[in-house]
């Protein structure tokens, strides 16, 4: 590999990892990155939770040859994500986040809705199966814009989430990043 993408427990969205397995145990992304930069030669990609300047400093400082956001995004114009999506992360409805198999069988962050705290118990994890399965609810639920019965993918710093166009949020971050270093 010409480098190496660490996920910390902090991330959003399906776990990285080619096992679908629980996760033990759970390693913060600053403590991953401190660990895997003593043990490899390549140049190491932080992931998980990164959502202002002071993250990439952070992250850049423990060893990281690089950094990557995702959460931090997902509110901005040029995005992908749907309007119940974006206002779901911004409503303040929504308090934590939570690991869950419920919507795809795969391990997963996301905002903790109602389906996610109902069905968690019961959901096998046999992916792709259970995305299968529960894709015609939540498309339903985008239908009738119900964030209760949707995966909503998010880091657990989700609050900090930035709005406005690509261009801006960068900027931003550019910002927050130079005033960490000088």
């Amino acid at each position: 590999a010409d480098a190496i993408c660490l996920q910390g427990v902090e991330a959003g969205g399906h776990r990285a990892t080619f096992q679908n397995v629980d996760e033990a145990p759970y390693v913060s992304l600053s403590n991953l990155i401190y660990t895997i930069c003593r043990e490899i030669q390549i140049p190491v990609i932080a992931a998980g939770g990164i959502m202002n300047g002071k993250d990439i400093h952070l992250a850049l400082c423990a060893g990281a040859a690089a950094v990557q956001l995702g959460t931090a995004f997902l509110c901005t114009d040029e995005s992908g994500a749907n309007a119940v999506y974006k206002q779901a992360l911004r409503s303040g409805e929504f308090t934590e986040t939570a690991l869950t198999r419920a919507f795809t069988g795969r391990l997963a962050r996301g905002l903790k809705n109602d389906f996610m705290s109902t069905y968690e118990n019961a959901a096998p994890a046999i992916y792709p199966a259970v995305h299968t399965l529960t894709q015609p609810i939540r498309a339903k639920a985008l239908q009738d814009q119900n964030p209760h019965a949707m995966s909503l993918w998010a880091s657990i710093r989700f609050k900090e989430i930035k709005q406005g166009t690509v261009k801006e949020v960068f900027e931003q971050l550019t910002k927050e990043l130079i005033l960490c270093q000088s």
